[in-house]
């Protein structure tokens, strides 16, 4: 029998730093979870989307999970459902029933897994947020498994920063002390070009931030493929995606895909979008792209914003409004406005359009659930409500809240015109940000930009791996 397993999560490129992985450490049993089979040994392949959608598990039996260890389980269960909207139309996601039924296969799976192989570390490239991966990570905080993930800080013009994650809520626990550290003079001369950005974020083009999006900004500054390969290339693997994603679709599942977007286009037409320019006094909402990590897992059970949203507006006075700016990709928009309080004077929405730099320096403050607009409040002084756990959460001028008290006090700071960051208290958190970051990516979108190719970045990686895999020894 094995006795010390590891399990490693990782898609494209990345997926090959195993190898040096395996090559390097004495592990009995070895795992990987990708989206190609590995052409080198490992004791259990599985493909990433037989997991996400089930196939993997179509011949497990449950008979390993009891009352005690699903009560365990029951907040991670909750999430688990939220993270399955994203495939909510794929056959069996329909319903609670089968959705329950799946959960417990899944968990009854890799509770197996990681008990029967020992497991020791599992590694996720990215952070777990696809439902399979989010239980395994939740499994193994139960066992008392190492984990090890990577998370990126925002990007700045070619500045891609990563950070180990080993816990979903408390992303950088060493920025707690922040408030310890003593830099001499303004700090600014101790910061390297790639965390000072961070103090000229959207000033100019130059130091844009990048949302992960795919253009043709990025397509021109591939370094790696001319303009028309590298086209071709993202065309080919965007039909092998979808062509791979027929086998888990039925022709009746696109009846009510259509239904919904339909409903989604007819909520949007139903809200009136105002002219920011005639706002006053208002904190400002700007969406999360849901869904995505931002929000599930990292925002808990604030993934669905309406929550939030409420809560500060039935605590505001009457000459302050909240702003709620439309994401270009909002995700079941007819849910979220159906969840949110009767539209009045209270509640305005702003077109996707608007800059969202003017309109922080025109609030009162920011409230988001993780998102990059928080960060960049917190850069221009602006007080920040935070509904989830990042890695800015610990950042002055920001109020982490837990709970309706903790909210109330945030806004009594807030509406009084304190509660802001100073410069001074942003360049000390900077260069603890520096300390506990590092240049690198994991996400192929950013690639494109970075200042890394894919063997430095590999090796970046893997070395921070080793480096973390030698001191959970």
């Amino acid at each position: 029998m094995a006795s010390n397993g590891i399990i490693f999560r990782a898609n494209g490129k990345r997926a090959e730093i195993f190898k040096d992985v395996i090559d390097q450490f004495n592990f009995d049993y070895t795992c990987l979870i990708s989206d190609k089979e590995p052409q080198f040994e490992v004791d259990n392949y599985y493909f990433f989307r037989d997991c996400i959608f089930g196939d993997t598990y179509k011949e497990h039996h449950i008979s390993n999970l009891d009352d005690e260890f699903l009560k365990a389980m029951s907040d991670s269960e909750s999430l688990f459902y939220e993270m399955l909207e994203r495939y909510n139309l794929f056959q069996h996601f329909w319903h609670y029933r089968e959705r329950r039924f799946f959960y417990l296969k899944c968990l009854s799976f890799w509770k197996k897994i990681l008990i029967e192989k020992r497991v020791k570390v599992i590694v996720f490239m990215t952070i777990p947020h696809t439902g399979f991966d989010f239980l395994i990570f939740k499994l193994a905080k139960i066992l008392n498994i190492e984990t090890i993930s990577f998370y990126r800080l925002p990007t700045v013009g070619h500045f891609c920063s990563l950070y180990l994650l080993r816990d979903l809520d408390d992303p950088l626990p060493a920025l707690k002390n922040v408030s310890k550290e003593v830099i001499d003079g303004n700090g600014n001369e101790y910061l390297s070009d790639r965390i000072s950005c961070f103090l000229k974020v959207n000033a100019t083009p130059e130091y844009a931030t990048f949302t992960g999006a795919e253009s043709s900004t990025n397509l021109v500054e591939c370094r790696n493929f001319s303009n028309l390969e590298f086209a071709l290339k993202k065309i080919k693997k965007r039909l092998e995606a979808i062509s791979r994603l027929w086998s888990y679709l039925r022709l009746l599942d696109f009846i009510p895909r259509l239904l919904i977007k339909f409903d989604d286009i007819r909520a949007k037409q139903r809200v009136n979008v105002i002219d920011p320019g005639t706002l006053n006094r208002f904190v400002l909402v700007p969406l999360h792209f849901q869904p995505e990590a931002s929000t599930s897992p990292l925002g808990g059970h604030y993934v669905l914003q309406f929550l939030f949203i409420n809560q500060i507006a039935d605590l505001l006075p009457d000459d302050v409004q909240i702003a709620i700016k439309f994401n270009p990709r909002n995700g079941d928009l007819s849910r979220f406005l159906r969840g949110l309080m009767p539209l009045s004077d209270k509640i305005v929405f702003i077109d996707k359009s608007f800059d969202s730099s003017l309109l922080i320096e025109k609030s009162i403050c920011v409230a988001t659930v993780t998102g990059t607009v928080g960060w960049e409040a917190v850069a221009k002084g602006k007080p920040v409500l935070l509904f989830g756990d990042c890695f800015y959460k610990y950042a002055p001028g920001v109020f982490r809240i837990r709970s309706f008290a903790s909210l109330v006090e945030a806004l009594e700071i807030i509406l009084a015109g304190e509660g802001g960051a100073s410069e001074s208290e942003f360049t000390k958190f900077l260069w603890m940000l520096q300390k506990n970051t590092f240049e690198g990516w994991v996400d192929h979108r950013y690639q494109a930009i970075s200042r890394l190719d894919a063997n430095e970045n590999n090796i970046i990686l893997k070395n921070k791996i080793f480096e973390a895999i030698d001191q959970s020894r």
